[in-house]
């Protein structure tokens, strides 16, 4: 709907997309199998297909299937909308395309995550000093553990990896510009369980935020920062995109039987709290629905997709979150044959937003097209300069041409 906040449809066809829309309803589908016959039968017609956003929950007033897979460390089942990305066994590690789920259960969940992820895109609500948030990032950490009993275990045994790739994130973004970095670390030399650091920096607004450690379905065990917290923050428009590589928190079958976690998950609430005016927590986030994954791999994933975006290769979460789970396939390739654990992690990652919605990194620069200067269009081409704010052409730059809303044409901008 467009009635309030736009359409998405006309929005991600502005940004060039070609968009179709399809209902269970509409064509009869009910099951997780049949959908995927559907979307097979699809992609076969339209190879080009690149992502594919699902809406809906796996269970509630708007369900929408997933699939399931046997956790590889615990006696569970968890939730993957990954098989619908592939349609042969042979084809596992090698998807057709991007996916991502809105994982609503009421109009109003869609509406909050409709408006807040055109609204992190276009920032129409923010001032130009207001847009400056996305230089600002946070990371989050915590070298803790407990046996699998719950117990906790004595500092010296902790792990140290999840502090120490954060550093080594930190240095990252400094190297790429980012001069306001906010940090809140837990470890053996400083055990701050309730670190305001957390709340502060989100409702200051920044545009980033990276968690690695220890959680689950309610959110980040160390330092803590759970579901009931995000009804705290007060950022309004500063949304950032968060990344939390660690266990369970994008569980969004966290509450399907046998499993009791919320009826949201952590990554659910982040997506869905707040109003469609007044919206808190994020855009979109990253994060797995198993409980027990493991630290060599989060981090592994962890690196390689900070590495996509910094070095310029990827901007769009589906793309640069498919390079992290490839990238275990090269560091661990003892692990990479089937049922193995590079194909389980490419099934238990998944994005909770829009697969196709580019990150900022750092606050965008105005551009210019001169076709504005005369927008009667006479002929059966249409041809444009794009500049920045210096006057100099830009490449790489979207074209859309929309006609009573509806795409027209699109294009991209060359080097002359």
């Amino acid at each position: 709907s467009g009635s309030i906040g736009g359409s998405f449809i006309e929005f991600k066809e502005s940004q060039g997309f070609d968009v179709d829309v399809m209902s269970l309803d509409v064509e009869e589908l009910e099951t997780a199998e049949g959908i995927r016959d559907w979307i097979s039968t699809y992609y076969n017609s339209h190879p080009l297909l690149e992502y594919v956003l699902l809406v809906g929950d796996v269970n509630g007033s708007y369900t929408l299937p997933s699939f399931s897979i046997q956790s590889i460390n615990e006696p569970e089942l968890d939730v993957t909308d990954y098989p619908y990305t592939y349609f042969d066994s042979n084809d596992i590690l090698a998807p057709k395309f991007y996916i991502g789920r809105w994982a609503v259960r009421s109009p109003t969940d869609l509406l909050n995550i409709k408006v807040r992820t055109i609204q992190y895109v276009t920032m129409e609500n923010l001032s130009e000093t207001g847009k400056q948030y996305v230089n600002n990032a946070l990371l989050v950490a915590g070298n803790y553990k407990q046996t699998s009993d719950g117990d906790e275990v004595p500092p010296e045994t902790w792990p140290v990896t999840p502090v120490w790739t954060s550093v080594w994130l930190m240095e990252e973004l400094f190297q790429f510009g980012y001069t306001s970095i906010d940090t809140a670390f837990f470890h053996a030399g400083s055990q701050i369980s309730n670190n305001p650091v957390i709340g502060e920096s989100w409702t200051e607004g920044v545009g980033i935020i990276n968690y690695r450690g220890w959680g689950n379905s309610h959110g980040w065990h160390k330092p803590e920062f759970y579901i009931e917290d995000i009804n705290d923050l007060n950022h309004g428009w500063k949304l950032p995109v968060v990344m939390s590589f660690v266990c369970n928190t994008g569980d969004f079958g966290a509450d399907v039987p046998p499993q009791v976690g919320p009826s949201k998950c952590f990554g659910e609430e982040l997506l869905t709290k707040g109003t469609p005016t007044n919206p808190k927590g994020a855009a979109a986030m990253i994060g797995p629905s198993d409980l027990d994954t493991d630290t060599r791999f989060n981090n592994v994933m962890c690196g390689a997709m900070w590495d996509e975006f910094l070095e310029g290769r990827e901007s769009e979460l589906g793309p640069a979150l498919f390079v992290g789970k490839q990238a275990l396939i090269k560091e661990f390739p003892e692990l990479s044959g089937s049922n193995d654990v590079v194909e389980f992690y490419h099934h238990i990652y998944g994005i909770l937003g829009d697969p196709s919605l580019s990150v900022w990194l750092q606050a965008p620069q105005n551009m210019t097209a001169d076709i504005e200067d005369d927008p009667i269009l006479n002929s059966s081409f249409v041809t444009t300069v794009v500049t920045d704010e210096n006057m100099s052409s830009l490449a790489n730059v979207v074209g859309a041409l929309l006609y009573n809303s509806n795409l027209i044409a699109n294009g991209l901008s060359n080097h002359e």
